[in-house]
């Protein structure tokens, strides 16, 4: 499901009764290292903008409970970072 656009500071705000993760590069976990007490039933994906999040932005986002998540060494582009992770969840949960 995509959504409207909305700002960071109004996604944050939005409740958080969701698993909700940010790709970020670097030395953060990889997918198979994440662990979820249960399947989600909706699970969102902060996917940056070209140049990535700036500090604030990421800073914001993991004080909102946003747990970081890395998709290997390479910077991917945004369209390519989107289907990489789908198709990437799919796998981990079972579903491709």
């Amino acid at each position: 499901m995509i959504l409207p656009l909305l700002t960071l500071d109004g996604y944050l705000a939005a409740s958080a009764r969701r698993e909700r993760l940010i790709l970020l590069p670097g030395a953060h976990p990889r997918l198979p290292e994440l662990v979820f007490d249960s399947t989600p039933r909706i699970l969102e994906v902060l996917i940056g903008p070209e140049g990535g999040f700036d500090d604030g932005e990421v800073s914001a986002c993991l004080q909102a409970g946003i747990r970081p998540l890395a998709l290997g060494p390479r910077i991917l582009r945004a369209e390519t970072a989107a289907l990489t992770i789908s198709s990437l969840l799919q796998q981990y949960f079972g579903d491709l």
